[in-house]
């Protein structure tokens, strides 16, 4: 991917048992200097404001949230076709879905997005208006409250 983006800086948000083996790696393959490693951060809108691209490639997931969170900031996603992903990121529309395990799939998404602004801010627009106001903080508390009610109902 490197070959054909150039001027492309990884960050990637969080800390897990793998990040040592990941920053090996990066060293490994000579693009080190082209991978910031944050750790855990809690100023994640001042993250996603500094991206072009929210990428997720997880093998298994629920309903992400930093998809939700990236979409909020105007980003599109690229991200691997699995559990709830598909629920938030539309395929072409608010960014692209890749099978998992298809690294060259997802390379070519990330370039297609990176070489073309208008579309990243089209998708990025799309996907704002997809997340709101289905999860706008307040609809959430408010559905979480009719959740609690509801299994308290149920119990006596």
């Amino acid at each position: 991917m490197l070959k054909k983006a150039t001027d492309v800086k990884f960050v990637i948000v969080g800390d897990g048992e793998l990040r040592e083996e990941l920053e090996e790696y990066a060293k490994k393959l000579g693009i080190a200097d082209k991978v910031i490693f944050t750790g855990f951060r809690r100023d994640l809108q001042r993250i996603y404001a500094d991206l072009d691209i929210v990428a997720l490639t997880s093998f298994n997931e629920g309903t992400p949230v930093s998809i939700i969170e990236a979409m909020v900031g105007d980003k599109p996603v690229v991200a691997t076709n699995v559990g709830g992903v598909s629920s938030l990121v539309k395929d072409g529309v608010t960014g692209f879905l890749v099978p998992p395990a298809r690294a060259d799939l997802f390379a070519e998404a990330l370039i297609k997005l990176l070489s073309d602004a208008l579309l990243r801010k089209k998708m990025g627009e799309a996907g704002r208006r997809s997340v709101f106001p289905k999860y706008d903080s307040s609809n959430l508390v408010k559905a979480m409250d009719e959740l609690y009610r509801s299994l308290t109902k149920t119990k006596n």
